[in-house]
């Protein structure tokens, strides 16, 4: 799992910018309620773009764009925001569950609980965009289980690593005055868009389950996505070529490729699928042939009898080398396919 992104330089600069501004905003009096009401958004309004940003597999993360200090804009960031931080401030401060005993160990697990499904709330906004879901325990808790324990173990440090910031100011740091309370307010933003960023490189740890906007290829995949277009083309030269009756050009081309990626079994295999798409199967038989006898010779049975049992089902006068057959066969008995072992003996004759 590739975690640069939690250092990368944006998210940092990010961090020591919003942390400024609302140690300012802090100190600024009733002007300050103004400048919270157009500056907390946006840090909202970027948390998901982060997410976004890691989820896509982006190299860098997005700086903070002038459009993303409009308060009006991604009104459904804001409302998801608000009503989850009122209901963490509320049980925070109001304590509606009790200040003491079994009432107050209710309240802190209930603080503890909207803390640890926040993130997973807002991932489920980001990639929906649709502010229903992000509030149905149902979506919520379909998003952990697919992200699973990853899940815990990269939100709660965050999580932590963001209360110890709030804490720092009086508890930590309780004479260090302004310095300790620019330095905990950048540490809580880091730490807030350091959830989000984690949470967007599980989420694309699982891409497959999820359809992300504007999914953006990494480098090894676009590089494969090259090669096995190289494949392609090469493939059909060389099948455009056999059709022709130029069948010794067409397996030059394509020893050539086989060659050129070091005889790999990863190659083999993909001609073996990919030229079963042939009107005549027997040019993948014979691929399928020397997989066998590969797989043989590196002692290596069980594969070998998959691909057998695979090939005799196209071809049932499939056959390989009697060496080898009789090699399959032994092992096929030893692991109690008796069938298989009957079938190998009886096209060894």
């Amino acid at each position: 799992m590739d975690l640069k992104p939690l250092a990368s330089g944006s998210l940092v600069a990010a961090a020591a910018f919003f942390g400024f501004f609302l140690t300012i905003i802090g100190l600024a009096g009733l002007f300050g309620i103004w400048a919270a009401c157009v500056l907390l958004p946006a840090l909202w309004h970027y948390c998901p773009a982060v997410l976004l940003a890691a989820a896509q597999g982006r190299r860098t993360i997005p700086t903070v764009e002038i459009d993303r200090l409009n308060p009006l804009g991604g009104w459904r960031v804001t409302a998801h925001f608000i009503v989850f931080w009122s209901f963490l401030l509320m049980l925070l401060y109001v304590q509606p569950l009790g200040e003491s005993g079994f009432g107050a160990a209710l309240n802190w697990t209930a603080v503890l609980a909207t803390t640890l499904v926040f993130p997973a709330s807002a991932a489920v906004l980001a990639v929906s965009s649709n502010l229903e879901d992000a509030f149905k325990p149902k979506a919520v808790a379909a998003l952990i289980r697919i992200l699973g324990p990853a899940y815990v173990g990269l939100v709660v440090p965050c999580a932590l690593f963001a209360l110890a910031a709030a804490l720092a100011p009086t508890h930590i740091f309780p004479r260090m005055g302004l310095p300790a309370l620019l330095l905990s307010k950048i540490i809580a933003v880091w730490a807030l868009l350091a959830t989000f960023v984690a949470a967007g490189v599980l989420i694309r740890q699982h891409r497959t389950e999820f359809a992300i906007p504007g999914e953006v290829e990494t480098a090894a995949e676009y590089a494969q996505r090259l090669q096995r277009r190289e494949w392609r083309n090469t493939l059909n030269r060389a099948y455009g070529s056999i059709r022709s009756g130029l069948v010794a050009e067409g397996y030059g081309m394509l020893r050539e490729l086989s060659t050129r990626h070091g005889d790999s079994a990863e190659i083999q295999y993909w001609l073996f699928e990919n030229m079963l798409e042939w009107e005549d199967r027997t040019h993948a038989l014979q691929v399928g042939a020397r997989l066998i006898e590969r797989h043989a010779g590196d002692r290596d049975f069980y594969p070998a009898l998959e691909l057998f049992t695979r090939c005799r089902r196209l071809d049932p006068q499939f056959v390989i080398a009697a060496s080898t057959n009789a090699a399959l066969a032994d092992f096929a008995r030893s692991i109690g396919r008796h069938g298989l072992a009957d079938e190998l003996g009886a096209a060894g004759r």
